[in-house]
């Protein structure tokens, strides 16, 4: 493999990487049962719709 190739190899495994703990996440929030409304940043409430209590 060349070097170009590998680089290539590696920005897309990163990208999927990413993508799947941003969105592993993004469910840790949006269940009650695993975070706190007050815990989480403006942007987690609003991508979840968890603005309110509980």
């Amino acid at each position: 493999m060349t070097s170009f190739a590998i680089l290539v190899l590696g920005v897309i495994v990163s990208a999927i990487t990413g993508t799947g703990a941003i969105m592993i996440g993004l469910q840790e929030a949006a269940d009650p049962d695993h975070s706190r409304v007050e815990d989480l940043s403006a942007v987690e409430k609003q991508i979840v719709g968890r603005d309110g209590p509980g």
